[in-house]
């Protein structure tokens, strides 16, 4: 069994200057090893309903039962899954939420008894980046999944650069 060791973690969001409201969502169960933040998709309509209906579904999702052999890519697919369906048939409950949407990021540490360790998984949907931070450094874990992405990709292909 992996030494006992606790999470120590934060959770704070903030509008920024641009915008007067937040649409961002955070939350976590950190007895079972599970975190998420979501953002709204700014401009959108209800973007706080849908992170809030996203995360609290993922986790929900995650942890409705102990899964018998660990997590799986399978088991959290499954979780990002019915997160998007909880988004898009809320949705469709009226004008006032046609096109909400959000961002997900969300992180799974697994203790791995037998093997004395901890294993991490790392979901995530959209332009919400995941980081970590070791010994002061910022290292990006996640590539946005965005148009802009896409051509910055499509670009480092075309074009080379000679001396």
């Amino acid at each position: 069994m992996p030494e006992e060791r606790s999470i120590t973690f934060a959770m704070l969001s903030d509008p920024g200057r641009v915008r007067s409201g937040n649409e961002d969502f955070c939350a976590a169960i950190p007895e079972t090893g599970a975190f998420i933040v979501c953002d709204g998709m700014g401009g959108a309509a209800a973007g706080e309903v849908a992170s809030q209906l996203a995360a609290t579904t993922f986790l929900a999702h995650l942890n409705s039962e102990p899964p018998p052999h660990g997590i799986t890519e399978a088991r959290l697919l499954t979780a990002v899954r019915a997160a998007n369906t909880a988004v898009y048939q809320h949705s469709q409950q009226g004008p006032n939420l046609r096109g909400m949407g959000t961002t997900l990021v969300a992180l799974y540490i697994e203790d791995k008894a037998e093997e004395r360790s901890r294993k991490l998984w790392l979901t995530h949907v959209g332009d919400s980046r995941c980081y970590l931070l070791r010994a002061s450094e910022l290292s990006q874990l996640t590539q946005d999944h965005s148009l802009v992405q896409e051509m910055v990709d499509a670009s480092k292909g075309g074009i080379k650069a000679t001396a």
